[in-house]
C-alpha cells in the first residue's frame, strides 16, 4: 500500500472499529476479523516507490542507479516471488456470425415468405380460377394454379440457393468458394427468369 494512503486507511478501520460497537455480537466479531486481515494483508505488501520524472531534454541523466532500468529490476524480482493471478476460464458458446449467415438467415425468411403463396386462396381461386382466365387470356395473367406452381418452383429453387450458402459456409479454398458462388449465381438468374416468364 502506499504510505499517503495509510493514514486514510487507519482513519477508515477505526470508524468501522467504532461502528463495530453498535453490531451485535456475532456479527461484530466476524467483521473485526475480516477487517484485521484486510489490514494485515495491507501492511505485509511492500509500499511501491513512485516513479522518477525523466530529465528536460537539456540537462544530462544522472550515471547512479536510480532510473527506470534500476526501478524495473525490483519489480521484476518482485513480480517473480509472487503467484501469477489467474482470471476465470472463459467458455465461448456461439461462434461468430459470418456474412453468409446472414445471407442463410434472409433466405430461410425469404422462403417463409414464397411458401404462403404455393397455395392459392379462396378469393385467388374464385377470381382467376382455370375456366375464367383461359376465356381472358387475350387480356394477360395467369390462373391462380399456374400461380402457385411457380410460387412452388419457386421455393425449390430458393432451397437449392440455400443449401449452396451453407455449403460456401463449410468451403475450405477460395477456388471452391468461387464455383460455388457461380452456381448460386446461376440459380439467382434462374429464378429471375423464372420470375419474368411470360404468363
Amino acid at each position: 500500500m502506499r504510505p499517503s494512503l495509510l493514514p486514510i486507511a487507519a482513519l477508515a478501520a477505526s470508524l468501522t472499529v467504532s461502528a463495530l460497537a453498535a453490531d451485535s455480537g456475532e456479527e461484530a466479531k466476524k467483521k473485526e476479523e475480516i477487517r484485521a486481515l484486510i489490514l494485515a494483508d495491507a501492511s505485509s505488501k511492500p509500499p511501491v516507490a513512485p516513479m522518477a520524472k525523466p530529465p528536460a531534454e537539456g540537462q544530462d541523466r544522472p550515471k547512479d542507479s536510480t532510473g527506470p532500468a534500476a526501478a524495473a529490476e525490483p519489480v521484476a524480482a518482485r513480480a517473480a516471488e509472487e503467484p501469477a493471478t489467474m482470471l476465470p476460464q472463459v467458455e465461448v458458446n456461439k461462434s461468430r456470425i459470418t456474412e453468409i449467415d446472414l445471407a442463410v438467415q434472409a433466405q430461410e425468411q425469404a422462403i417463409a415468405r414464397e411458401k404462403v403463396n404455393t397455395k392459392p386462396t379462396k378469393l385467388d381461386d374464385t377470381l382467376n380460377n382455370s375456366k375464367v382466365s383461359k376465356a381472358l387470356a387475350i387480356f394477360g395473367g395467369s390462373s391462380s394454379d399456374e400461380r402457385s406452381s411457380i410460387a412452388q418452383e419457386r421455393v425449390r429453387i430458393m432451397e437449392e440457393e440455400k443449401e449452396l450458402l451453407e455449403s460456401m459456409r463449410l468451403a475450405r479454398t477460395k477456388e471452391e468458394k468461387a464455383e460455388l458462388q457461380t452456381e448460386l449465381d446461376a440459380l439467382r438468374a434462374q429464378r429471375r427468369e423464372l420470375d419474368q416468364a411470360p404468363k
